[in-house]
């Protein structure tokens, strides 16, 4: 497991560096601690950054869930008006969506989308003349 760098944990670095190898003298000091200073504002800046990517993401799927909410109701819908414009008998009304009339909405709607996505992609299927010949 990689150790957590911040701040403090770099300065703990500093310390076991001191410890063990003794003060270190002059420049060589300076840049040890302009390396870490430098290492702890690269690792405050990649922490926040993740964090704001996190946000981003979480926002992301809070929104395509409700998309997919709304998508689902509106399906539903479409479906529910078909099956009922199938069999509007108070007596179908009951079992309604275990009816052969919802079944046969749900495959119209589907077929519907199934032709709706063949229409919106045939463009990408149709061979294309790039020479211009």
């Amino acid at each position: 497991m990689l150790p957590i760098y911040t701040k403090e944990t770099l300065t703990e670095w500093a310390d076991k560096i001191d410890n063990r190898l003794g003060p270190i003298p002059g420049s060589d000091a300076d840049a040890l601690a302009r390396l870490l200073r430098a290492t702890a504002a690269r690792v405050d800046q990649i922490i926040t950054d993740r964090n704001e990517q996190d946000l981003a993401l979480h926002d992301a799927i809070s929104e395509t869930s409700r998309c997919a909410d709304e998508l689902a109701f509106w399906r539903y819908q479409a479906i529910w008006l078909r099956a009922y414009l199938h069999n509007s008998s108070e007596s179908a009304l009951e079992n309604f969506e275990n009816s052969e009339a919802w079944k046969r909405a749900e495959r119209e709607l589907e077929a519907l989308r199934s032709d709706e996505n063949r229409e919106r992609t045939a463009h990408a299927e149709a061979p294309r003349d790039v020479g211009g010949t």
